[in-house]
């Protein structure tokens, strides 16, 4: 394995799903080191999705597993389709909202303690996130509509 986590989804397609939680017009993000990435960024959670394991089921998992918090999924919003280099992902991003739990930065349970890609976790506002490494970037395009809680169109991103 590579210097950074996740080195191992390169050469595949992995399907990944995501959540969107908005609290008080501010986007809950996890900060991860990424080998997709030169420097780390902030990502809405999520994750993979694993065989016959639901997107919904999956980014529910995902958003517990990297935040703490129990969520409902409201609907899917984005698809997005990311190729990079040797990377192919393609994600599913879904409105959540928060049912339980207290935030607190979790761990992905597939890598062992010195080799996680999480780093940090925060809350971000719309001038926030404009100043951030966010991706992805539909994130800061599609900020005041997302921020505003609105029911969004389905929409289909290639990054």
């Amino acid at each position: 394995m590579s210097d950074k986590a996740g080195e191992d989804f390169s050469g595949r397609i992995r399907p990944r799903a995501c959540g969107l939680i908005i609290s008080s017009g501010r986007l809950l993000l996890v900060k991860i080191d990424a080998p997709t990435r030169e420097y780390p960024f902030w990502i809405p959670p999520g994750g993979g999705i694993s065989f016959q394991e639901t997107a919904a089921d999956a980014a529910r998992r995902e958003v517990f597993e990297e935040t703490g918090l129990e969520v409902g999924i409201r609907r899917l919003v984005f698809v997005s389709e990311y190729i990079h280099r040797k990377w192919h992902a393609l994600e599913y991003y879904f409105q959540c909202d928060i049912l339980a739990g207290e935030i607190k930065l979790g761990s992905d349970p597939e890598f062992s303690p010195g080799r996680q890609m999480l780093q940090d976790i925060a809350w971000f506002g719309p001038d926030e996130l404009a100043d951030e490494h966010v991706f992805p970037v539909f994130i800061r395009d599609y900020r005041n509509e997302l921020l505003s809680g609105a029911e969004m169109p389905l929409r289909y991103v290639k990054q």
